[in-house]
């Protein structure tokens, strides 16, 4: 299968550029014969498309070793995934709205910043629309946030950490925690690329973040100030102690 071809490839030490085009005009062939064989018996919208295009996407973002150029064929497919879910599924439909964090995901991988969160943000609101669980959502909104870092946004990103510290610590206190985020997976082979796989690793995450940033924006500030410093920017230190005193 492609899934073995693709871990042989990944074990091969710096294969050469005569085993990379094989194993991508392979991949491909495959890719392509797939997508007749389903079109002809189930039709072009039938969900079992949506397993297709996204089991090749993973494969593609499995050797990508940061190659924009190999992500972009994941990206692509996972457009092509996303298009048929909304057709065969609808909008809001768990395997819909993993492909937008998905392609969420690869956009930020490949420094497509602004890509990358106008997904997020719509994952999140997808997400929130169905009611999903508060992890979930914790977890969406620290992608959001570390997009918003990279840009260079430290207090839109540090709010964004704050709702995902207030979404899991309501998730922690309530009696039926979930501890996965297997809810936003459409099938087994379904990896997460930027996310976290339990409640305390992403609560511990949040408060990393939120640490993080607020100390970054009190120093920034400290650096520039030349008397006493505000009220506002003495919280900011505070949060900071806080957080780490959590972790």
């Amino acid at each position: 299968s492609m899934a073995q071809k693709a871990a042989a490839f990944k074990a091969s030490n710096s294969p050469s550029q005569i085993v990379q085009r094989d194993f991508f005009t392979d991949l491909k062939k495959v890719y392509g014969k797939a997508v007749v064989e389903v079109e002809n018996h189930l039709g072009s919208h039938h969900p079992l498309m949506v397993c297709v295009h996204q089991e090749v996407a993973e494969i593609f973002a499995s050797v990508a070793q940061n190659s924009n150029s190999i992500l972009l064929e994941s990206l692509q497919a996972r457009h092509r995934a996303l298009a048929d879910s909304t057709k065969a599924l609808g909008r809001i439909h768990r395997w819909t709205r993993s492909q937008v964090l998905k392609i969420g995901d690869i956009n930020k991988s490949m420094g497509n910043l602004e890509e990358a969160l106008s997904f997020y943000n719509d994952s999140f609101k997808s997400a929130q629309q169905c009611g999903v669980s508060p992890i979930i959502l914790g977890e969406i909104s620290l992608a959001i946030s570390s997009c918003q870092m990279e840009k260079g946004d430290l207090d839109e990103a540090l709010a964004s950490a704050k709702r995902s510290r207030i979404l899991l610590e309501s998730t922690s206190n309530s009696s039926s925690s979930p501890n996965s985020t297997t809810e936003l997976t459409p099938g087994k082979s379904e990896t997460v690329i930027n996310h976290f796989s339990t409640l305390n690793e992403t609560l511990d995450r949040a408060y990393t973040v939120i640490a993080d940033l607020a100390l970054k924006i009190y120093e920034d500030v400290k650096e520039d100030s030349t008397v006493v410093l505000s009220e506002d920017i003495q919280l900011h230190l505070n949060l900071a102690v806080e957080c780490y005193e959590r972790l």
